[in-house]
């Protein structure tokens, strides 16, 4: 994996994860990146250079999606409880729950400033695509910067990234479509989210039948705010494959959504639902409104380590 300076410094692969990692199986291997700490370097980015931020292209492939399994003719539910989002009091804020969490990533690849969405799932982690930080051959990207609740290039706060993680499945040459089960990435932030996070639910099955797909599209608004569009889910697993589709309406919601979330229970109540199950992904040429999503395969485990400095 090759480790590319970033912040104007550096950045630094630790000398060995202090995670417990399955050697056995090398799409499970974590890959990671950690940028040196330097609290009083100035931000990379001015407000000029991030309104000239282009979005990221999200990847189409060409041919046919792939069916979905028969086999799960009946509902399976996932038997498993999902992680609630917190709620952080005391600030005002310009928007409301869940749209509080979400925002829009601004970072370089190979010198070009691109932007993806993404959104905060902890105290200081935020998730997104593998696509939008991690190209196949290892390289990461560099200046990765998060602005919290991105509207017309204005931010409620803007979070240095410390660290970058994806899993080793993103890059070990699996193919179209086998590589999208590895197609989400964290990273750590240097300062806490001021207002809390979502929740999440990996391998969620047949627990949720809609969702609402979170991000930045440039064709809705420039991109200037937050959009959301209602999906419905197809929660059956495409073969062997641990990924899911969503299907929509908005055939404009591409290029710099990628990364932005799918909620499950998606409420403006404060104290229940906004459960992440997904983020957008991919989609097919013949059938741009309908969005691919990993299942989290590890999610829980990708967490921890990011969490821990991603060591």
């Amino acid at each position: 994996m090759s480790i590319i300076p970033v912040l104007a410094g550096m950045a630094l692969a630790s000398a060995g994860p202090a995670f417990a990692q399955n050697n056995s199986n090398p799409e499970m291997r974590f890959n990671s990146v950690i940028f040196p700490d330097e609290p009083t370097k100035a931000m990379p980015w001015s407000r000029a250079q991030l309104s000239e931020a282009k979005p990221f292209p999200m990847p189409v492939i060409k041919g046919k999606p792939p069916q979905s399994s028969k086999a799960m003719k009946k509902p399976q539910r996932s038997g498993q409880k999902p992680a609630k989002p917190q709620e952080n009091e005391g600030r005002n804020v310009d928007a409301g729950t869940p749209l509080k969490w979400a925002g829009k990533m601004f970072f370089r690849k190979n010198g070009d400033p691109y932007v993806c969405s993404g959104q905060f799932i902890a105290d200081r982690v935020v998730l997104t695509a593998a696509h939008c930080v991690q190209n196949r051959n290892g390289r990461f990207v560099t200046d990765l910067v998060f602005a919290l609740q991105y509207r017309n290039g204005k931010q409620l706060s803007l979070h240095r990234a410390k660290c970058i993680a994806t899993y080793g499945g993103w890059t070990q040459g699996l193919g179209v479509p086998r590589e999208y089960q590895w197609d989400f990435a964290m990273f750590l932030v240097d300062k806490p989210s001021p207002t809390g996070n979502f929740g999440y639910h990996p391998h969620w099955r047949d627990d949720y039948s809609s969702d609402m797909l979170v991000g930045y599209p440039s064709d809705i608004a420039g991109g200037r705010r937050v959009s959301v569009v209602k999906g419905k889910l197809d929660p059956a697993p495409y073969g062997d494959l641990a990924v899911t589709s969503s299907k929509h309406s908005e055939s404009r919601f591409l290029g710099g959504s990628s990364g932005g979330a799918w909620v499950a229970r998606y409420t403006t109540k404060r104290g229940s639902g906004n459960y992440i199950i997904g983020v957008n992904s991919h989609y097919y040429e013949s059938e741009p409104t309908k969005m691919y999503s990993p299942y989290f395969t590890g999610f829980d485990d990708l967490l921890r380590y990011t969490e821990n400095g991603c060591r």
